[in-house]
């Protein structure tokens, strides 16, 4: 994986992956802005 994602990917990624899991913005672990992208590219794979 990139350890650099670019913004846009990454938020077309966060997209497609929210739609894919039923997560709701209470369940959410961290606010939106927060999130490590490394961390959301780890999680993506």
């Amino acid at each position: 994986l990139l350890a650099v994602m670019n913004t846009k990917v990454m938020e077309d990624n966060l997209a497609v992956y929210w739609q894919q899991q039923p997560i709701t913005l209470y369940e959410m672990p961290y606010p939106i802005e927060r999130l490590d992208p490394e961390l959301i590219a780890a999680q993506l794979a």
